[in-house]
């Protein structure tokens, strides 16, 4: 980011600049969202299986139990 642009008042800032101000911020903090802890690790051959088959089911309109239920079963309340 341009440290000159930032070291204005913002009074000083032409449309422009704000938006690109504003289009890097929003940039740098998406990329923060899109960092994956995981990448790069292996699934074990059953937890890949099991998530292909989900998708598989979902794809088709098959869902699983709603939260409500998993819950009662667990013996969790909200």
């Amino acid at each position: 980011m341009n440290a000159t642009l930032l070291r204005q008042p913002i009074s000083n800032l032409t449309v422009q600049d704000l938006k690109t101000i504003i289009e890097e911020i929003i940039e740098r903090k998406l990329s923060e969202y899109s960092y994956d802890p995981d990448a790069g690790l292996e699934l074990r051959p059953e937890v890949a299986q099991e998530l292909e088959r989900s998708m598989r089911e979902t794809s088709k309109g098959i869902r699983g139990p709603d939260a409500t239920e998993v819950s009662k079963h667990l013996g969790l309340s909200w």
